[in-house]
């Protein structure tokens, strides 16, 4: 979703999960961790379509994110993260 969000490549979304704590605390990862490799987020889509289960991932973050009343009816609402989370010059 984050990848989506910023329009990212694979490749792209990769370096920001390296450089940018704030992906990394979203994602769950140990924040002096050293990321993944940008072939990850492929193999990851390649098996969801192969085992026909992404429309039930995108089911189940739909269901989440409305339990926890981000959804709204014109679309997602996320609230605004701390200030130490904010990307630099944004």
């Amino acid at each position: 979703m984050l990848q989506y969000a910023e329009g990212l490549t694979d490749r792209q979304a990769a370096d920001q999960v390296r450089a940018r704590m704030d992906w990394k605390f979203l994602l769950g990862l140990v924040l002096d961790g050293s990321g993944f490799c940008f072939s990850v987020p492929s193999d990851f889509h390649a098996r969801l379509i192969e085992h026909g289960l992404e429309e039930r991932v995108l089911d189940l973050i739909l269901e989440r994110i409305s339990g926890l009343g981000l959804l709204r009816s014109g679309g997602v609402s996320a609230p605004t993260p701390p200030m130490f989370l904010r990307p630099f010059g944004r």
